[in-house]
């Protein structure tokens, strides 16, 4: 049998650093996949009730919803595709931080130049 475990995608625990946490917790403990919201939008005045509770209003936490696909992309492993790729990647600064807030991605060839345009 193959589980699977859903990522935080709504509310405010739904930040990547969390569905980050949440990926690699889910692979060192053996999951199998990992499961997305399939949707963005939240009604501004929703004329229904929440499908899964009759009776009841759509959850406050709903209100705010991750971008499901964003959110795989955030988690995969994307470094070493790039690295296997030949491809290169460092902050904007040059330096190999995992921790950064953002990457700059390249064929490798023209890593230098494009870090210098941003500079």
């Amino acid at each position: 049998m193959h589980l699977g475990i859903g990522l935080p995608m709504a509310g405010a625990w739904a930040t990547p650093e969390n569905q980050l946490r949440v990926a690699r917790a889910a692979e060192d403990l053996g999951y199998h996949s990992l499961w997305v919201f399939q949707r963005l939008l939240y009604a501004v005045n929703p004329q229904n009730d929440y499908p899964p509770l009759p009776g009841q209003p759509w959850p406050k936490a709903f209100e705010r919803v991750m971008d499901p696909i964003v959110s795989l992309w955030d988690i995969a492993a994307l470094i070493p595709i790039i690295d296997e790729a030949g491809g290169r990647w460092t902050t904007v600064s040059g330096a190999s931080d995992l921790n950064a807030d953002s990457f700059v991605c390249t064929n490798g060839l023209l890593h230098d130049a494009v870090l210098a345009a941003l500079a």
